[in-house]
C-alpha cells in the first residue's frame, strides 16, 4: 500500500488504500474540548494539559503495523485473503469481488464471521419479499414460487458480490469500536480476538435463528393455510393428471381468485372465483375443492348462481381440460 501523512487544524492523519487513520486527537480530559497540538491548558475549563498528555505523534509506519496487526488479530488465519480481497475494491467505483463462501452459505457465513446486523438485514429482506407478494395477491398464484425463487437467487448473487465489501465495513466498524473501548494493545488484541475471527457455534446458532424468525414471522403475518391454496395450483384432477389446476383455471377464466373456505369437513376447502364467457355472456364462477390427502375432488361448482350436478361439473372440467 501507499501512505502519506496529512496535518489538518492540529491532526494528524494516515492515508491507506482502504483506511484514513486518524493518528493523534488531542483533547481535554476533564470535558472533551479539542486541545491545539501546543496548547498548554483548555480554554473552555482551564484544566492543563501534562508533559505526558501533549506527546509527539507516533511515526506512520508504526501506526500502520499496528493497525494491520489489530485487523489480522480480528479477521483471523484467512486475513491475508481478505486483505487481497480488499486491496483490489480500492479502485472500483462498484465494491464487488466475488466470495463463494457468502454466495453458497449466506447466512451461515454470516454468522461465521459474527456479522449479526447483516444477518439480520437478510432475514428482514426475505421477510420483505413474502410480505410484498403477499400483498400484491401473487402468493396464491402459481406463479409465486418461481418470482419468489428468482428474487432470492437474485439475493443469494448480492451477497456473493458484495461479501467482501460487507466484511470490510464490518471490520471497519468493529476495530474503531475496539480502539475506543480498550486504551492498550493488549487489551485491543484481546477483544479483538473474542469480537472477531470464526466461530461455528456462532454460524449453527445464528442460522437456526434465522430460520427460527422466518418461519416465525410468516407465520404470524400470512395466513397459515396459504399453503392449500398452493398445494391446489399444483396438483391435477385424477381424471386429468397431465395438467395443473392452475394453469388450467388461469388459462380458462378471467379475474382468477383463490381463498380458503372454513368448513366443518374432515378435510380442507380451497375456493376459486373467476368469469368466464357463456354463449356471449359473462357468467361469474364459483368452485369448491377439496384436498383429501393428496388428491383433489370438485366440492361443489356455481355458475352464475346455479350449482352444477355430476354430470355437467364433469362436463365443465373437462372443457377447462380438453387440451
Amino acid at each position: 500500500m501507499n501512505f502519506f501523512i496529512e496535518y489538518n487544524q492540529g491532526k494528524t492523519f494516515l492515508h491507506s488504500s482502504i483506511y484514513k487513520r486518524e493518528v493523534m486527537n488531542l483533547s481535554c480530559r476533564d470535558c472533551g474540548q479539542e486541545i491545539g497540538e501546543h496548547e498548554a491548558h483548555c480554554y473552555r475549563c482551564g484544566h492543563v494539559v501534562s508533559s505526558e498528555y501533549v506527546q509527539d505523534p507516533k511515526p506512520a509506519q508504526e501506526l500502520v503495523e499496528n493497525d494491520l496487526e489489530m485487523e489480522q488479530s480480528y479477521v483471523g488465519k484467512k486475513h491475508h485473503y481478505y486483505r487481497r480481497k480488499w486491496d483490489q475494491l480500492e479502485n472500483r467505483a462498484i465494491k464487488t469481488s466475488w466470495n463463494w463462501a457468502s454466495f453458497f452459505l449466506g447466512p451461515i457465513w454470516l454468522g461465521y464471521r459474527k456479522m449479526y446486523r447483516y444477518l439480520g438485514f437478510l432475514a428482514g429482506i426475505y421477510l420483505w419479499l413474502d410480505l410484498l407478494l403477499y400483498f400484491i395477491d401473487i402468493t396464491y398464484s402459481i406463479f409465486y414460487f418461481p418470482i419468489l425463487w428468482v428474487l432470492k437467487v437474485c439475493i443469494t448473487l448480492l451477497y456473493g458480490l458484495f461479501g467482501n465489501y460487507f466484511y470490510l465495513q464490518h471490520t471497519k466498524r468493529q476495530l474503531t469500536k475496539g480502539k475506543r473501548r480498550n486504551n492498550n494493545q493488549e487489551k485491543m488484541d484481546i477483544w479483538s480476538k473474542k469480537k472477531g475471527r470464526t466461530n461455528w457455534i456462532t454460524a449453527i446458532t445464528s442460522f437456526m435463528g434465522f430460520v427460527i424468525f422466518y418461519l416465525v414471522s410468516q407465520d404470524v403475518l400470512i395466513p397459515p393455510n396459504a399453503i392449500n391454496i398452493v398445494s391446489v395450483q399444483n396438483g391435477s384432477y385424477k381424471s386429468y393428471p397431465s395438467a395443473t389446476i392452475g394453469n388450467g383455471f388461469h388459462r380458462f377464466f378471467g379475474s382468477p381468485h383463490w381463498e380458503n373456505q372454513e368448513t366443518e369437513l374432515p378435510y380442507e376447502i380451497v375456493r376459486f372465483t373467476g368469469v368466464a364467457d357463456r354463449d356471449g355472456e359473462v357468467v361469474s364462477v364459483i368452485i369448491d375443492i377439496g384436498i383429501t390427502g393428496d388428491s383433489y375432488i370438485d366440492q361443489m361448482i356455481v355458475v352464475d348462481g346455479e350449482v352444477l350436478d355430476q354430470f355437467e361439473r364433469e362436463h365443465l372440467l373437462g372443457t377447462i381440460f380438453a387440451d
